[in-house]
Parts: structure tokens; C-alpha cells; sequence
């Protein structure tokens, strides 16, 4: 891992002290339930694994686990795992775990290994898109479904809502408002992601309209 990347994966791990913050706001947890009854709506049978691509602290992945579905998490930041790890042993029946794992790099699974995935604001950290889409539809059963929420560039960002913190907590959020400035956070518009997503082999589905991001689902095209 270059040094660059060492030290965002310190900064993530760092900020899972204050990820769940937003847990506060009836619209965080909302969405949450909003994105499960999403998918389970898609669902074809029972025990349909899923994918969760920068899973955070765990807050899909869990809640995915306890509508049904065997849910696999995945996050390079050491200290995102640690909170989603103990949340999942407060709930021993769950079929969720989390593994450690680089998006930017090849995923460690075999191919057709997930019936579906989900990638919820984390697209804007990836450094490649075409090549980690073409990793997503790999690990993907032919037909399978991808959800992706991200963030839009163009929709201008909606006023910030004062969440309950400690001064160290508020620190990191300015700090991740000043990195969402930098060039190597990505950014899309409605137009980009459906073109990404097009030449990965998904197709677009289904578009839903959230403030301020771009939700899709798609289908992997089988091979």
C-alpha cells in the first residue's frame, strides 16, 4: 500500500469513531431501511448473498442480515471493521461477516461468488471506475443486482444539519469536508455513472431520487 494510501486508510479508520453520527438523523436511518426494502423487493429466493463494498461500520451489511439475507462486508480501513465486527456480535444470529479489503484492488473472491452488491457513497473513493465496476460484475452471478448510491455532482449540496458531537468528532467532519474538495474525491452526474455502468455490463434498471445523490440499480448482463 503507498504511503498516500496508508494514510487515508489511518484517516477512515480514525473517522469510525465519529460514522455513525449521522445515525441521529431520522433521514440516515430511513434511507437505511429504504435501501433493504429496495433490494429484498428484487428478491428471487431465500439466502441470496450479498456484497457490501465499503461497508463502513457495518449499518447495511447488518441491516441486510437481518431481513434475510448472507451478507459479506468489506472496508480497507481497519477501524471501520472494528465497530462493524462488534455491532454483528451483539446480534450472533445474523449471517453477516466483514473482511478486510482495498476496493482499488482486485477483489479476493472468485467469480460468480455473490447474487448481488451494493456500494453506498463510497464510489467517490474509488480510483478506477472502470476497472472496479468490471470487479463488481466478476464476483457477480450472471443476472445478479448492483445498487449503487453516489454522491452528485451536479446537485448542489444540501445544507448541513448540526449533529449532537464532541469537539474531537465535529474535527473529523471538517476534515472530510475539506478532502471532499480534493481531486481525488469523485464526483458524478446521472449521465457519467449510467455511461460507467453501461460499458461494465450492468443494465440500469432503476433510478430512485434521493437529495443530493444518484441511487441506481442495475443488472449484470449475463456472459
Amino acid at each position: 500500500m503507498c504511503h498516500l494510501r496508508w494514510l487515508e486508510c489511518v484517516f477512515w479508520s480514525l473517522h469510525s469513531y465519529t460514522w455513525d453520527d449521522h445515525l441521529q438523523l431520522p433521514e440516515t436511518r430511513e434511507g437505511i431501511q429504504a435501501t433493504v426494502a429496495w433490494l429484498t423487493s428484487c428478491r428471487q429466493r431465500g439466502n441470496e448473498r450479498v456484497l457490501d463494498v465499503g461497508c463502513g461500520t457495518g449499518n447495511y451489511a447488518l441491516a441486510l442480515a437481518e431481513a434475510g439475507f448472507d451478507v459479506v462486508g468489506i472496508d480497507f480501513a481497519p477501524g471501520m471493521l472494528k465497530k462493524a465486527r462488534a455491532k454483528a456480535a451483539r446480534l450472533p444470529q445474523a449471517p453477516v461477516t466483514f473482511e478486510q479489503a482495498d476496493f482499488n484492488r482486485n477483489l479476493p473472491f472468485p467469480a460468480d461468488s455473490f447474487d448481488h452488491a451494493i456500494c453506498i457513497i463510497a464510489l467517490q473513493c474509488v480510483a478506477d471506475p472502470p476497472r472496479f465496476l468490471r470487479e463488481i460484475r466478476r464476483v457477480l452471478k450472471p443476472d445478479g443486482l448492483f445498487l449503487v448510491v453516489a454522491v452528485d455532482s451536479s446537485q448542489r449540496a444540501a445544507p448541513k444539519k448540526k449533529l449532537k458531537t464532541t469537539l474531537p468528532r465535529l474535527i473529523f467532519w471538517k476534515l472530510k469536508a475539506l478532502a471532499s474538495k480534493n481531486k481525488r474525491v469523485r464526483k458524478y452526474t446521472r449521465n457519467e455513472l449510467m455511461a460507467l455502468l453501461t460499458r461494465a455490463e450492468f443494465d440500469v434498471i432503476e433510478e430512485r431520487a434521493c437529495s443530493g445523490t444518484i441511487a441506481l440499480m442495475s443488472r449484470a448482463r449475463g456472459l
